[in-house]
């Protein structure tokens, strides 16, 4: 039988050891550093790219915000360069972002 420490213990190990993955898989993005880009969300599609991004930090947790008003979809073509941001706040209206040249910080990150 468990005791009660030991319980504890490995209760606070699952709830620790999420965390910490869930913030393993976001990075700066390299051109708009107030952004946070989620690597494993990475979706490839031909030479596009689809992946998330959030658009603030949680003032609680000081990790990027998961919450459904900060997270939008970028999509990448990794051979022009050309971006579209998807808004799933705004039932998925599109912008248009500008393109990325061959030797941008951001290409490299997401495209290798």
């Amino acid at each position: 039988m468990i005791s009660r420490y030991s319980a504890m213990f490995l209760a606070f190990c699952g709830l620790a050891l999420p965390g910490a993955a869930e913030a393993a898989k976001w990075v700066r993005n390299p051109s708009q550093p107030s952004q946070w880009i989620d690597l494993d969300s990475r979706k490839h599609d031909d030479e596009v790219i689809r992946f998330n991004v959030s658009l603030s930090m949680d003032s609680d947790t000081g990790q990027p915000s998961t919450s459904e008003d900060d997270l939008v979809i970028e999509l990448l073509n990794c051979d022009s360069g050309k971006r579209v941001m998807m808004l799933p706040m705004l039932d998925n209206e599109t912008r248009h972002l500008p393109t990325l040249s061959q030797d941008d910080p951001l290409l490299k990150l997401i495209c290798g």
